[in-house]
């Protein structure tokens, strides 16, 4: 069996000819196989409002007042692998495509660890996530493209993001933080704001890039997804020199 932990790294790591990847993720295959993971199964209706199993309980929107605050909250989530934290101060379009992200991984965890189908099916009923949705994991680029522009169609539905995905990582912790958690070895310098948007130079070690961030729900926020999931992180000053 497919450990879950790696089956996240391979959806995100190695998305085919999606633009939505993670920085220095960039990688192809030229596979021609197709696995499907529909699979049918039943949601435990009796296991679907058990308390012990709300894993992270809601909080106050952060409001961070400048983009500098939002990014020490940011890191000091990640240091702490607080999720909830973590995705709270995203802007909600790269809050989408984190869950998106994870959402294939939770509709494939039934089929790879059969002890936890309730635990899965009560996670997606409190979050208005159908079980029937699951995707069908290829490598051709228009599938996968369709495939990720559905689930993040489902990612839409939910409502508390940053608390879906708290409780989706106790089913394989970890798993975001490793993903997000250079970013708490960053820097960021030169903030310019303008309006509700800002960008700023985030440097981690010898490498620097642009980030942008939004003002959204009284606070700023870390913006590095776009609503289509292409990644919203700006050229850094070596690429503009470059172009």
């Amino acid at each position: 069996m497919i450990p879950v932990r790696c089956f996240m790294l391979c959806l995100i790591y190695f998305p085919i000819g999606c633009s939505s990847t993670l920085p220095d993720g960039n990688s192809e295959t030229d596979t021609e196989s197709t696995s499907d993971t529909n699979t049918t199964l039943e949601p435990s209706v009796s296991d679907t409002n058990d308390p012990s199993r709300v894993n992270a309980d809601p909080r106050d929107s952060p409001k961070p007042e400048t983009p500098g605050e939002a990014f020490q909250a940011i890191k000091q989530s990640l240091e702490a692998g607080d999720v909830y934290g973590f995705a709270a101060c995203l802007s909600g379009d790269s809050q989408v495509f984190l869950v998106s992200s994870v959402l294939p991984v939770l509709h494939s965890l039934p089929a790879i660890k059969l002890e936890r189908k309730d635990e899965v099916f009560a996670l997606m009923s409190r979050h208005q996530i159908s079980p029937g949705g699951k995707p069908k994991i290829s490598n051709n680029i228009a599938e996968h493209e369709a495939m990720m522009a559905d689930m993040r169609r489902q990612a839409g539905l939910v409502k508390d993001k940053p608390k879906f995905l708290a409780e989706f990582d106790k089913f394989s912790a970890g798993i975001i933080v490793d993903l997000y958690g250079s970013l708490s070895l960053a820097e960021i310098i030169d903030v310019t704001i303008d309006g509700d948007s800002a960008s700023a130079q985030m440097t981690i070690g010898k490498r620097n890039d642009r980030v942008k961030f939004k003002r959204e729900n009284g606070g700023w926020r870390l913006h590095i997804y776009n609503k289509d999931g292409s990644a919203a992180e700006l050229k850094s000053s070596a690429d503009r020199k470059a172009s």
